[in-house]
């Protein structure tokens, strides 16, 4: 397994055996529009509540940057929820849980991912 990192411009990604892992923020949508036959994964937070405590918890994010994150989530969760846009929702409510899942979509295994919360709160 092999792990890049995050840098301006570029994109995180992994590589597990011959299966690339890309993060799409952006997009998916043209992606869509290509030849290539990627599963679609999106890792939901619990809800917003529980999204907004973690940042908080972690003592690295000002209120402002906290704010910038849920609203960024807000437009992710939002895209989520259209129709036929993910393969495979994973809610990050118990990491170990979440690990397993993700690791098995990451190594090309069939997964019955969970249901998109609403999100709502």
């Amino acid at each position: 397994m092999y792990f890049g990192h995050r840098s301006p411009g570029k994109k995180t990604y992994a590589f597990f055996d011959r299966y690339a892992l890309l993060e799409l923020l952006q997009g998916v949508r043209q992606i869509k529009n290509t030849n290539l036959n990627p599963v679609y994964l999106f890792i939901s937070p619990p809800s917003l509540a529980a999204l907004r405590t973690r940042l908080q918890q972690r003592g690295t994010e000002t209120e402002a940057s906290v704010g910038k994150r849920l609203a960024t989530a807000l437009k992710e969760i939002a895209f989520a929820k259209e129709p036929n846009v993910h393969d495979v929702v994973i809610i990050n409510d118990d990491l170990d849980r979440a690990y397993e899942l993700f690791k098995k979509v990451a190594l090309g295994e069939e997964v019955c991912g969970d249901v998109l919360p609403s999100l709502d709160d």
